[in-house]
């Protein structure tokens, strides 16, 4: 029954933990989850953005409320759009920036703690994340 596997895994949680740095994780979750809210879960999404300016290159670039864009070709703005998350004036002219834009932080922004929000808020299908394939995601999803 559901009952019994809890009270397994319980105990197995309390007995090898000290031992055990895999099983750490799940015993913090179980025992003391507020502790877990600035860790980073190994089936959380990460932020996908530093791959993508190393592949693609050319430079980065903020709009005023700090979403990025990006300028390929030699990385100076040379005409004005609008940012299509917020509509605010991106770019700039002549190789100047908008004064209201910046140049990208460039820092990773991969959430800690458990960032999927509510599972009926979510698709069913289950993505792949951190090279897990996704019977492992899911798995782990289910387990933490």
């Amino acid at each position: 029954s559901l009952s019994a596997l809890v009270v397994h895994f319980a105990a197995v949680l309390l007995e090898c933990t000290p031992r055990n740095k895999v099983l750490e994780v799940f015993s913090r979750l179980a025992f003391n989850p507020a502790t877990m809210r600035a860790a980073f879960l190994p089936t959380m999404p990460e932020d996908h953005l530093q791959e993508a300016r190393a592949a693609i290159g050319g430079a980065w670039y903020e709009c005023p409320n700090g979403h990025p864009y990006h300028i390929s070709e030699c990385g100076q703005p040379m005409q004005d759009y609008t940012c299509p998350d917020c509509g605010q004036r991106i770019g700039g002219g002549q190789h100047r920036l908008l004064e209201n834009n910046r140049q990208a932080r460039g820092t990773d922004q991969t959430q800690a703690g458990h960032v999927l929000g509510f599972a009926a808020n979510r698709s069913a299908a289950c993505v792949p994340e951190r090279q897990l394939n996704p019977a492992s995601t899911a798995l782990l999803r289910v387990l933490l």
